[in-house]
């Protein structure tokens, strides 16, 4: 091994095991009053869920939605103006889109409802955005809020809610 890879294996290793470290420690938080709450998993949970999920939106909308899909996927689309009648039909292309998306929520969440309801959210607030009805940023921001929601009901209430 060369010097500068054993010195970079090194920093990397003490980096590691002082995030380590960081992560088992309970997190203590100054409210208001002045009071101190002690919180340990369930705080780095919600993070890493809501990670994954952001993860997951960023490769659903970004790498596997084409740019055929991307025009499709509206019914204003120029796409639909050009192809054959053949073509598939702007519902067919919103759908494989938002399925997608909820297949991405099933798999990290294992909650096969919170699949469901991403697709149909998901399908609601990209057809709001293809009638100009919503922004980019403001169709990209109602996303990350329904991600925060699903990861607060499934780290905070998920017997009650879920079951």
């Amino acid at each position: 091994m060369r010097p500068q890879t054993l010195f970079l294996n090194r920093n990397i290793n003490k980096h590691l095991h002082h995030a380590k470290v960081a992560l088992q420690a309970p997190l203590t938080i100054k409210t208001s009053s002045y009071t101190t709450l002690r919180t340990s998993s369930a705080m780095t949970e919600f993070f890493t869920l809501f990670f994954l999920l952001i993860a997951g939106h960023a490769l659903a909308d970004f790498v596997l939605q084409s740019d055929v899909m991307a025009a499709a996927k509206s019914r204003h689309g120029a796409i639909h103006k050009r192809k054959s009648k053949h073509f598939p039909p702007w519902q067919y292309w919103l759908g494989a889109h938002t399925l997608i998306h909820g297949g991405i929520v099933l798999l990290i969440t294992e909650s096969l409802l919170l699949g469901l309801i991403e697709t149909c959210l998901h399908t609601v607030i990209d057809f709001l955005k293809c009638e100009g009805k919503l922004s980019f940023h403001q169709d990209q921001a109602l996303h990350l809020l329904c991600k925060v929601i699903y990861c607060a009901v499934l780290v905070y209430a998920p017997g009650r809610v879920l079951a």
